[in-house]
């Protein structure tokens, strides 16, 4: 009897025990001293995505198939960019000199030719990206709901912003559908759209060096009515992308890009 008063006297202290264990807790990152995982990496290549929310089936487009195509999982030949962390020049990895890191984005993003809305030929890095802070969405000009409506969404957040940090920001359209998207058919989609484009680049041009290009920033996708409203938003200066989902508000949007602007 002695010996079963003392066994369940051990239970009931063990119980008593796992209870007040539960009822503490295990400490916290802070509490125990060690700091949690960082988030906020620098990358010189845009993000990689995970699965753009954004299905436009709601406005008569089926953009599913686009949420696949951000992980590099999507149709063939669509490349993934690189995560945060990872070299930019290959010859990094295998321990060479790592590169001029805008030489670097150069060749990462790359100096293709493309046109904008009044016909002038630019360099892609070189006279788009290079030292701005941009905000890049994706379109096409025959679109009749999702394009437009993201057009005028970043037209608002840019009447958002004060007047210093929007003098810092560029806004990018480019063509998902370079073959009918003519810079003629892309000053009239800005037009008719309410665009001031002082400092807003309408980008279209050869197919190649369009679909090369799209497939770098993550947005490839060989159905153009499977394209994604999702935009990416950079510091080339610092080397600082994020993604920007297509529900965030206007006010949402304004304050990322004054995040980036402020960075230098």
């Amino acid at each position: 009897m002695r010996s079963i008063s003392r066994a369940v006297k051990a239970v009931c202290s063990a119980g008593l025990l796992l209870g007040l264990t539960l009822a503490v807790g295990v400490p916290s990152a802070e509490e125990s001293g060690t700091a949690p995982a960082s988030t906020g990496a620098q990358a010189t290549q845009p993000p990689a995505s995970g699965q753009d929310p954004s299905t436009h089936s709601a406005t008569g487009h089926d953009h599913s198939a686009h949420s696949r195509l951000l992980t590099g999982s999507g149709a063939a030949g669509a490349e993934q960019p690189a995560q945060a962390g990872q070299p930019a020049d290959p010859a990094a990895s295998a321990g060479a000199k790592p590169a001029d890191p805008e030489e670097a984005a150069r060749r990462y993003f790359t100096d293709l030719e493309v046109v904008d809305q009044d016909g002038r030929r630019l360099r892609f890095y070189s006279d788009v990206l290079k030292d701005r802070v941009v905000i890049i969405n994706f379109i096409f000009t025959n679109c009749q709901d999702a394009c437009p409506m993201m057009t005028r969404k970043l037209i608002q957040t840019r009447a958002m912003m004060a007047e210093p940090v929007r003098d810092k920001v560029w806004f990018v359209s480019i063509s998902i559908d370079p073959t009918r998207d003519t810079p003629a058919a892309m000053k009239e989609f800005a037009a008719k759209n309410g665009v001031d484009d002082s400092r807003w680049i309408f980008l279209t041009g050869q197919e190649g060096n369009l679909g090369h290009i799209v497939k770098k920033l993550g947005q490839y996708t060989g159905e153009v009515e499977a394209h994604s409203t999702l935009m990416l938003a950079g510091n080339a200066r610092t080397r600082h992308w994020i993604k920007v989902l297509p529900m965030v508000p206007p006010e949402g949007i304004a304050q990322q890009l004054r995040g980036l602007a402020e960075e230098g």
